[in-house]
């Protein structure tokens, strides 16, 4: 059966690297931290987007306390839209990873971690992603994309998190960086959108008809504070408008709501 393109809306976000301490808007959680998150989920709800993907770095390490964890898999579990997670360098899919004790709970809370492909909101959308193992020049993201696993008509996206080499460096030689991807790579998963992960700074990144892109970290503190809504339309194609979190209003983390009540009756403060 052949399902009609629809349009279908996107929030890509990468790099929330949560429990690095980084201070998001003078947060006094610190390293406890979950503002970046709360923003995401805010701008997916004022957006109407269909699904969220978070290409990596959800978690800066593997240290991070246990009921950080649990708190922030509650906070996926809450957002509306279906949530597609993939692995970065800060958060690689293995045993050690911080979230591999927490995987039921991810299941139970509807996120869906990818390593392959998955079809959604009724066959208008296949993802695919690659777990990332380790962190190295052997680990290339997007091999193995190639759009066989579309599902009939359905958009194609394909989420990596590594390094985008520049078009003149040739990933048959020893690459330069671990997690490289290429020009070629890009352009020959034959996606409708390639969503990745790693940069702080948002970047178009494409590579002949694929549109590519880095969002940026959400926080501020270490990235332009920026997520991207992808917008997938039958006629428009494919695109890409940058939202910074600074002009949404949220509540951010419950530190930072108590400290947001207090400046507020205090008279002082951004009351943000």
């Amino acid at each position: 059966m052949t399902v009609p393109r629809r349009p279908v809306r996107m929030l890509h976000t990468a790099d929330l690297h949560l429990g690095s301490g980084a201070r998001f808007r003078d947060c006094p959680a610190a390293a406890e931290c979950t503002c970046a998150l709360h923003g995401v989920r805010t701008i997916a709800a004022l957006c109407s987007a269909d699904v969220v993907v978070i290409a990596g770095d959800l978690f800066d390490h593997a240290r991070v306390r246990p009921s950080l964890v649990a708190e922030v898999v509650q906070l996926l579990g809450e957002i509306s839209q279906p949530v597609l997670l993939a692995s970065g360098n800060h958060d690689v899919a293995t045993a050690a990873s911080v979230l591999a004790p927490f995987r039921a709970d991810l299941d139970a809370a509807g996120v869906i971690v990818l390593d392959g492909s998955v079809t959604l909101l009724d066959g208008a959308l296949t993802c695919w992603g690659r777990a990332m193992p380790e962190h190295s020049p052997s680990f290339r993201p997007l091999l193995g994309a190639s759009g066989a696993e579309r599902a009939s008509d359905a958009w194609y996206v394909v989420v990596g998190h590594g390094h985008a080499e520049p078009l003149s460096e040739s990933l048959e030689d020893s690459p330069r960086h671990s997690s490289p991807i290429s020009p070629t790579d890009i352009a020959t998963t034959g996606a409708d959108y390639v969503a990745l992960g790693h940069w702080h700074h948002a970047a178009d990144v494409s590579a002949g008809t694929v549109p590519a892109w880095y969002p940026g970290s959400p926080s501020a503190a270490i990235g332009t504070g920026t997520v991207l809504q992808v917008d997938l339309h039958p006629e428009a194609g494919c695109t890409i408008t940058s939202v910074r979190l600074a002009d949404v209003v949220f509540e951010g983390c419950a530190a930072h709501r108590a400290t947001a009540r207090l400046a507020r009756a205090t008279g002082t403060g951004d009351n943000r």
